[in-house]
């Protein structure tokens, strides 16, 4: 079994910030046939989703987050 490691970045009750590092595990799956199978995690239910586009030069201080997110950061070229 294989694994993806993260850092999950979260607030206690008294609002104090914590950082943990978990993993999900990944198995072999045939997840596109006929393509050779592929190293996937379970999978979860999402109940919302959004993307956001951050304009060049933008900043933004630290801050709670008001939910749980996962956020991926993908940059390129149009």
């Amino acid at each position: 079994m294989s694994q993806i490691e993260y850092l999950r970045i979260y607030a206690d009750s008294d609002g104090c910030s914590h950082f943990e590092i978990k993993n999900i595990g990944l198995e072999p799956n045939d997840y596109a046939p006929p393509a050779p199978p592929l190293n996937t995690s379970a999978a979860e239910s999402a109940h919302r989703s959004i993307f956001l586009e951050l304009p060049v030069g933008w900043y933004g201080d630290w801050h709670p987050t008001p939910v749980r997110q996962w956020l991926m950061r993908i940059s390129g070229i149009f």
